[in-house]
């Protein structure tokens, strides 16, 4: 796939190897290597390999990268709740150089492309202080990705504590449709492509599962 942004990213695959089932199909509506909301309609329900669906993470973001344009500086993404065309929802580290400590927030594309940003832990901002609940390079945090029907819902935390979470209503966002198939995707995107050649970005799963509902 062509993109402006290096990444290593894992596509999660319903079909476990069963190359018999398409990955994906041409008119978006689910195969059983993806899966579909419990809003959607009958055809699709029936034709994916699950419903609703959740992404449970731990993992530490190792190092962002220090130069470059100041809207591009120490931005990353980690997780995505993608659809067919478009992404429901994308989540963001961001640390500046000269914080200690990054935030974590999310933008939640509707199916005709307009985006909505979450801030969850800090700011979003090129121009901020360390963040309230902020977490330093390395340190070791949770993600929760729940979606469920109308509902999406976002969870950050560490091992004692929630340090940070976002409800997003997608009722009326266009993806309770039958030509919509969701998946999940983990890994590292790095969102700078204006900083120096040895500039780089690195993150570390400790620990990555993805479950769903049957009919």
């Amino acid at each position: 796939k062509k993109t402006k942004y290096t990444r290593v990213n894992l596509r999660e695959m319903l079909r476990r190897g069963d190359t018999d089932i398409d990955s994906r199909s041409e008119s978006g509506i689910p195969t059983k290597n993806n899966w579909a909301l419990s809003t959607a309609p009958d055809a699709a329900r029936m034709a994916a390999g699950g419903i609703d669906g959740e992404l449970s993470a731990k993992l530490a973001i190792n190092h962002v990268t220090t130069t470059g344009h100041p809207s591009k500086v120490g931005k990353i993404i980690f997780a995505e709740l993608r659809a067919s065309k478009n992404e429901p929802v994308v989540l963001f580290y961001r640390k500046l150089p000269n914080n200690s400590h990054g935030s974590i927030y999310a933008v939640h594309e509707e199916a005709n492309g307009n985006d909505h940003l979450l801030e969850i832990i800090g700011s979003s901002s090129s121009y901020t202080e360390n963040p309230e609940n902020g977490i330093p390079l390395n340190q070791k945090f949770s993600c929760q990705i729940i979606a469920k029907g109308n509902e999406i819902k976002v969870i950050i935390a560490d091992d004692f504590n929630i340090l940070g979470e976002i409800e997003i209503d997608i009722e009326y966002s266009g993806y309770a449709v039958v030509n919509d198939a969701m998946h999940f995707t983990a890994g590292v995107i790095n969102k700078n492509n204006t900083g120096d050649a040895n500039d780089y970005v690195q993150a570390t799963y400790y620990a990555l599962e993805t479950e769903h509902s049957s009919l």
